[in-house]
């Protein structure tokens, strides 16, 4: 394969160095892809506390190609999903920062394995 992404577009894991922010504890169950779109915005707002991070490019690769596609669009019928994807946006908008999305495999994420615990 080499050093192309993937036949799905996927980018690889092993390009960047990867580090854990912060590990969340659900208190309540909720759908997968809501739980994937609140670590989304959980990043954003972590990375908006640096001023230097206003009116930037950010790259985000996240394992959820449901949320990577509600993103890139910038909407969703969902009406659970609908309040975080309007909040990210929002976020987006104030900082003046454009959200790349960028898709890795689950089995290549390597801060999934924390979620499984």
């Amino acid at each position: 394969m080499g050093r192309k992404s993937g036949a799905d577009g996927s980018v690889r894991a092993w390009w960047w160095q990867w580090h854990h922010l912060f590990k969340i504890t659900w208190l309540h169950p909720a759908h997968i892809n809501w739980l994937e779109m609140k670590m989304i915005l959980l990043t954003l707002l972590w990375k908006a506390r640096n001023p230097s991070k206003v009116n930037k490019k950010w790259l985000h690769v996240a394992d959820s190609m449901v949320c990577l596609y509600i993103l890139s669009k910038g909407r969703t019928s969902s009406r659970v999903l609908q309040p975080l994807c309007n909040r990210i946006g929002s976020i987006q908008l104030a900082l003046g920062v454009t959200l790349l999305h960028a898709h890795v495999g689950s089995l290549e994420n390597p801060t999934d394995a924390a979620s499984r615990l």
